[in-house]
């Protein structure tokens, strides 16, 4: 992974994360969160958008290209109604198609509180990812491949994930692969295979992928956070995270 040269252009004392909202699937259940965020205004606040914010392979807006269109606009709203506060984004499986990571360059070069990161970052103590790397066996790039969807999926396809919703089957998967102490220090050891996002020690993680809500969960003097899946019949919950003092938030050049 290359180094960007970065810049640094505010300092931060805290903000909130969330991920996995799967906006443009018709089984998001993400209405409120636009509204949510917008209570973070200020400049020294900083939102995390963890990963599946997006859901190209589910989107119900007709085309992949109308997709990429109102992802950019939600995004553009967002910064809009958030006034002073900085946006971060992380692709997660479900919303890192290439066509997409280019507009998001091409956002960060008009909105200077905007601004991406491929995989990770770090803020202070505080390290953010999607948490896609727990299913990548060990080749993200290839895993996030596959998510590379050109067309949505089908009318039948939505109707058999329908019913798996309706019978809640989607809430039990992730209660059982992903139960927080065994995920938290099996995404311990994958985090530690990758380049340093800082010099700090990492204290805190905040992931998003598994859908499993992890409220501060300890591991190995790590404490880990997961907001869960904004799904119908599924928690979510934005997860807030503060610095004793102004961590400074660095934006890459472009």
């Amino acid at each position: 992974m290359n180094v960007e040269p970065t810049e640094t252009i505010a300092a931060a004392s805290g903000g909130v994360f969330v991920s996995d909202l799967h906006l443009f699937s018709p089984r998001s259940d993400a209405a409120y969160v636009p509204a949510k965020l917008a209570e973070t205004k200020s400049e020294d606040r900083c939102i995390v958008l963890g990963g599946d914010i997006f859901d190209f392979r589910w989107s119900v807006q007709g085309s992949h290209e109308r997709t990429l269109a109102a992802a950019v606009h939600w995004l553009e709203e967002l910064l809009e109604r958030t006034e002073q506060a900085h946006i971060r984004f992380i692709p997660g499986n479900h919303d890192c198609h290439p066509e997409f990571l280019h507009l998001l360059t091409q956002l960060a070069q008009r909105e200077p509180r905007f601004d991406w990161h491929e995989h990770h970052f770090q803020l202070g103590d505080t390290l953010f990812l999607h948490g896609d790397i727990l299913d990548a066996h060990g080749n993200l790039n290839s895993y996030r491949a596959k998510f590379h969807h050109e067309h949505p999926q089908t009318g039948l396809k939505h109707k058999l994930y329908d019913g798996v919703v309706a019978l809640r089957l989607h809430k039990l998967v992730p209660l059982v692969r992903h139960r927080p102490e065994l995920t938290c220090r099996r995404l311990l050891g994958l985090v530690g295979t990758l380049p340093a996002a800082s010099e700090i020690p990492v204290q805190r993680i905040f992931f998003g992928h598994t859908h499993a809500p992890v409220l501060g969960h300890e591991s190995q003097g790590i404490r880990f956070y997961n907001p869960g899946a904004a799904l119908k019949h599924m928690l979510s919950r934005p997860q807030y995270f503060e610095f004793d003092q102004p961590i400074a938030l660095e934006k890459r050049r472009t």
